[in-house]
């Protein structure tokens, strides 16, 4: 048996809103912008959790190959981040997309819409 002690994750409603915020700046954004390329939701939630950990001065671990030839990022799951990091990484989002034209569409109305 264990005990952990630690600060709730994120909630099922914080996690609904993060995927419908993630899916319209899919389904809209061509990234780099002048790219025309669209990417999948996939795509989005770790380039929009790296760049919000830099800007949140959170940086992600820094990771190397086991032959130390090659480094990479090891970027948090944003299942596991709490309450709070992930009401700040939606909010993040919410700016990032506004701020490139994304318009972001309630989760109700993607419902009604499927």
């Amino acid at each position: 048996m264990q005990v952990k002690i630690s600060k709730p994750t994120r909630t099922t409603e914080q996690n609904g809103r993060l995927h419908a915020l993630l899916t319209d700046v899919a389904e809209q954004l061509p990234w780099p912008k002048d790219s025309g390329q669209l990417h999948d939701l996939e795509y989005w939630k770790r380039a929009c959790t790296l760049t919000w950990l830099h800007e949140t001065n959170e940086h992600p671990e820094i990771i190397t190959t086991l032959d130390g030839a090659h480094i990479g990022l090891f970027v948090p799951r944003t299942s596991e981040l709490d309450v709070e990091k992930a009401a700040s990484l939606n909010v993040w989002i919410e700016a990032f997309g506004a701020t490139n034209g994304v318009v972001f569409k309630e989760p109700e109305q993607k419902a009604k819409a499927a």
